[in-house]
């Protein structure tokens, strides 16, 4: 079986070296990026499982690193936008969310312990091995293609953000069940913490108002106190 691997992206060398060693001894491929240039020509070269953008001059330059790694390398596509990605921050909650509204999958305040950090990479790996594992989801006339990243009703292409898709595609898992907020918390912005229970409201108004606009009106249902259902 082939190690997961992790592309670690951390400016301060030394701290960077003691986390990818301590990641390489627990059974992870460890490719360390000392900067946002270096994250990027790793990434063209190797694809990865997981990217975890820890220490760089400051937090503009993560999410620079962050939009670049969600553009895909641009109009050339050089690897997976897909992949999940990690960010380690400080600044309290409004780093958090900016983290999070711009594309990380998963946030952890610095500082953080290494068994936290492991913790989370397992959990993002597990999470993307469980979403590639079934490519297509049905909900009536709504097909889901989790490989392409792509909804469409009745073949009309529905035009939807990173969010509002992972969103969509955790609703279409289980079409009429109602599923509650802090599932999709977990879900669409990963474990421990992360997104309000506005930024979900936010985002399920949003995909309401995209199915909408492809021919599916009030699909998405807020059941009041706890969640949302598909249809």
């Amino acid at each position: 079986m082939s190690r997961p691997a992790v592309l670690y992206v951390d400016g301060d060398g030394e701290h960077g070296a003691a986390v990818a060693g301590e990641l390489a001894l627990d059974g992870f491929a460890v490719a360390l990026a000392r900067s946002s240039e270096h994250a990027r020509v790793l990434a063209s070269r190797d694809p990865r499982s997981v990217v975890v953008i820890a220490r760089l001059n400051s937090p503009a330059e993560q999410i620079s690193l962050l939009a670049l790694l969600r553009s895909g390398g641009g109009e050339h596509r050089l690897w997976d936008p897909c992949r999940p990605v990690l960010v380690i921050g400080g600044g309290g909650e409004p780093a958090m969310l900016r983290a999070l509204d711009s594309g990380a999958d998963d946030y952890i305040a610095a500082p953080v312990s290494y068994l936290e950090l492991r913790a989370r990479i397992r959990s993002l790996i597990r999470r993307s091995t469980r979403r590639s594992a079934v490519p297509r989801l049905r909900a009536g006339e709504l097909e889901v293609d989790l490989s392409a990243r792509a909804a469409a009703v009745g073949g009309v292409p529905v035009e939807l953000r990173r969010r509002e898709f992972d969103l969509l595609a955790r609703l279409a898992r289980e079409p009429r069940a109602v599923i509650g907020r802090a599932e999709l918390i977990r879900a669409v912005w990963g474990d421990g913490q992360g997104a309000s229970l506005r930024t979900v409201d936010s985002h399920a108004s949003r995909l309401r108002l995209a199915l909408a606009r492809a021919g599916m009106s009030e699909a998405v249902v807020a059941v009041r106190g706890i969640g949302y259902r598909l249809l």
